[in-house]
């Protein structure tokens, strides 16, 4: 203790984690106020906390230095590293995140920073989600943290975060025991918001565990294996294309490819566990349905009438591991700010673009009964091409991926409703 200051006790924050110490070399020599919003937020016993603690935790932030101490507690948490940890009374974690006797002040920290209403915490507590829901090799799950992760940024009514939660959401990787936590979750937050069913169905496609081209490997025969997952053999699950995802089964006696059912090779069950086999071909079988639905879910896109900004049409559809193996089989149409259209099956979508040939950023705008359309500084014509790329062939829906051509800058990328016209209507194409 100092001269008007006072440090937090050790039954406030146990010195038994790398996160606590580095909080408690912060928090030294602080006000005796700063200190007591500390204890407070170690309060916290449940994942989700009552009004009474909240709004005890809005009056205590409104003291000088407090919301900078709780950013800088959440932004600790998003960078010390992992250590030994005690987890219950006999048992500790050598690649823990927090101990179990500070469990209670981290939880009160992440729902502090969200009641502060700081968007600038977002990117941490977006790291803090990916450690503590062990997509990350380095640390182990923390399940209890995870579930504050969740409600947390579900209760404050602001689009980015609801965007961060989207986000964890996908990367969350299969086992966890959270997917119904954010089934029931993620669309009460939404429609809050008044965010339609059509965007919440888009932004809520789980990636399982998949990497950006759409395969995971288990094990070391078949490429770098994932650590959630760790099988007696190697395995490789691929999305091939809109209708096909293969798994293949390796170890040293055989490797054998396979699709739906996705039955193991004669006597693999028996050099191997039976559950951990059919662990894996559930595995395929859930990716094959998530296939599935958005290529049902895509087909639909043809009656609807709405346009998506380029960058978020990437997001959403060209750069994820399932939609966008299944978005490969569709034409799109391409409007930049200029109102020049493309049609294009969205592989030739060139994912870097020059920035010194990016036009001005469009302007979305809806029209009349007929199909909509985005309208940007000297929109208004059907016909035309994008800026730097070929003019479209009439054949455009036949084209097979694999031929790319450059797309220019932001666009506005609108469902294939218009392709029902003299183009050509919505249809599939198999690569190959």
């Amino acid at each position: 203790m100092t001269d008007g200051t006072i440090d937090p006790p050790e039954d406030v924050l146990a010195p038994v984690d790398n996160w606590a110490g580095a909080l408690r070399r912060r928090l030294a020599g602080a006000p005796p106020r700063v200190a007591e919003l500390v204890a407070h937020l170690a309060s916290l016993e449940d994942a989700r906390p009552r009004r009474t603690w909240k709004r005890r935790t809005l009056a205590l932030l409104r003291e000088p230095d407090a919301r900078a101490v709780v950013a800088d507690g959440v932004r600790l948490l998003a960078r010390c590293g992992p250590g030994r940890v005690p987890v219950y009374s006999a048992s500790w974690d050598d690649r823990g995140l927090i101990g179990h006797p500070n469990l209670g002040v981290a939880r009160g920290f992440l729902w502090a920073a969200t009641s502060a209403g700081d968007t600038a915490v977002l990117a941490d507590l977006l790291t803090v989600g990916r450690r503590a829901g062990g997509n990350l090799p380095e640390f182990s799950p923390c399940d209890r943290l995870t579930e504050s992760l969740i409600h947390a940024p579900a209760e404050w009514a602001d689009p980015a975060a609801l965007e961060t939660l989207w986000t964890l959401h996908r990367d969350l990787i299969p086992g966890r025991p959270h997917r119904r936590l954010y089934a029931r979750v993620l669309p009460k937050a939404a429609d809050r918001l008044g965010i339609p069913p059509e965007r919440q169905a888009e932004r809520t496609v789980p990636a399982l565990g998949l990497r950006a081209d759409g395969s995971v490997a288990f094990g070391g025969r078949l490429g770098r294996g994932a650590h959630w997952h760790l099988p007696t053999f190697s395995a490789l699950v691929t999305v091939e294309d809109a209708h096909t995802v293969s798994l293949v089964y390796a170890d040293a006696e055989v490797e054998q490819r396979t699709v739906h059912p996705f039955a193991a090779p004669h006597g693999f069950e028996k050099r191997h566990h039976a559950e951990t086999v059919d662990w894996m071909r559930r595995y395929a079988k859930n990716v094959l349905d998530t296939v599935r639905g958005e290529r049902e879910r895509l087909r639909g896109l043809a009656e609807e009438d709405r346009d998506r900004t380029f960058e978020e049409w990437a997001h959403l559809y060209r750069d994820h591991p399932i939609t966008g193996v299944v978005a490969r089989g569709l034409v799109w149409e391409f409007r930049d700010a200029r109102g020049e259209v493309d049609r294009r099956p969205s592989d030739r979508a060139r994912r870097g673009t020059d920035d010194r040939r990016r036009p001005d950023a469009p302007r979305p705008r809806r029209q009349g009964p007929g199909p909509a359309v985005a309208r940007g500084p000297g929109a208004g014509r059907r016909g035309g091409r994008l800026a730097g790329a070929r003019r479209p062939s009439r054949c455009a829906a036949l084209v097979r991926p694999g031929r790319r051509s450059a797309v220019s800058g932001p666009c506005v990328i609108r469902s294939p409703r218009s392709l029902r016209s003299r183009w050509a209507r919505p249809r599939w194409v198999r690569p190959g």
